[in-house]
């Protein structure tokens, strides 16, 4: 029975929304956590254009569903790759979905065929360690915690707004940086997040952090680093195309999600990437 082309994916005690489509090698797109799968929608005709593109709302985020239960975030990326019938694949994974990607990526390096991180982390890697963070982007980090804390809906807005702030501008960067319409776009990306009331669902730690295995990593890597991003992130994505076998970094004038504020310069490296590596 062949699989629709957008719907839910069943997974452990929840279902998550998804979209496949395309013909070619198999390319999986993991969303940032202020956005969900149509964050990917500037990039979408072109790689669906030479690869079965699948992409999915994680556990907690945009449309998917779950039940307050502890989870695995790679079981359920895996569970929807195999209800799609999508056996091995490259990876794209921005900001959290880069660094729950990188942890696939060493759990099942017979699933991935080269791994995309896009202005994301690195589990177990401090990347403040010896450095001066800030005080700006420290200052917008507490004050979203604070707020985030409280997570009433009066607060939505404010909460919205300053995750803007830190994402969308870049720690210390105008509010004006933007052509208005781009930043219209990434907030609205958001919001679907920020209305969400919590389920419950809480992810599992990974018992070997990513960070102590990095020469484990099979695959090519290409790390994106956004110059506007926060400087967490921006060290992740150095250390991660240091210490990867075959890791590479390229850098961006953009804040945290550079497919949407550079969208054609990002299909293209993108697509230059899997094609150098032969994904």
């Amino acid at each position: 029975m062949p699989v629709p082309a957008f719907g839910y994916a069943p997974v452990y005690e929840g279902e998550l929304l998804y979209q496949v489509e395309g013909e070619g090698p198999g390319l999986v797109l993991i969303h940032a956590g202020v956005a969900h799968l149509g964050m990917w929608d500037e990039q979408w005709p072109a790689f669906t254009a030479g690869h079965r593109c699948l992409r999915y709302d994680c556990r907690g985020f945009g449309g998917s569903r779950s039940r307050p239960v502890t989870f695995n975030n790679i079981k359920d990326l895996l569970d929807v790759m195999d209800h799609v019938g999508m056996g091995r694949a490259a990876l794209v994974g921005c900001s959290r979905g880069g660094e729950i990607g990188l942890d696939a990526v060493l759990e099942h390096p017979d699933r991935f065929s080269a791994f995309v991180s896009v202005c994301g982390g690195v589990n177990g890697y401090n990347a403040y360690d010896g450095v001066e963070v800030p005080p700006v982007a420290m200052a917008l980090v507490d004050e979203i915690e604070k707020v985030w804390k409280k997570r009433t809906p009066e607060e939505a807005r404010q909460l919205w707004e300053l995750e803007a702030r830190l994402w969308a501008d870049g720690p210390g960067q105008p509010e004006n940086r933007l052509p208005p319409a781009v930043r219209a776009r990434l907030m609205a990306l958001n919001w679907v997040n920020i209305q969400r009331q919590s389920e419950g669902a809480r992810a599992e730690e990974m018992p070997i952090p990513s960070a102590l295995r990095m020469w484990d990593i099979r695959v090519p890597v290409l790390a994106i680093s956004g110059r506007f991003d926060e400087l967490f992130c921006q060290r992740s994505m150095a250390y991660l195309a240091r210490e990867a076998p075959e890791g590479r970094l390229v850098e961006v004038d953009s804040a945290h999600l550079p497919n949407v504020e550079q969208p054609e310069w990002f299909t293209r490296t993108v697509l230059d990437f899997l094609a150098g590596v032969g994904a």
